[in-house]
């Protein structure tokens, strides 16, 4: 059996602890019914991609508000998870 390399570990970390942010301790009534769906993190682990999906933002303008929420909650999102 192959060992899970470190950046996968922490990239299954993050997914499953964003999605518990978002859930449970996000209060923005625009972020509601999202989804993440993968989580992309580089090598050094200094970055993340995060990918997400809502069952609410279903035209293109409030996928790109619910985007740009969720980018200027970023902060929240990183001392959350630290």
């Amino acid at each position: 059996m192959l060992a899970m390399s470190r950046d996968l570990k922490v990239a299954d970390f993050i997914r499953d602890e964003v999605a518990r942010i978002i859930q449970m301790e996000m209060r923005d009534p625009r972020v509601v019914f999202v989804s993440v769906n993968d989580v992309k993190v580089s090598k050094d682990l200094s970055f993340a991609d995060i990918y997400v999906s809502s069952l609410q933002a279903t035209e293109v303008n409030d996928q790109r508000e619910l985007i740009e929420v969720l980018n200027k909650a970023a902060g929240f999102f990183r001392s959350t998870l630290a």
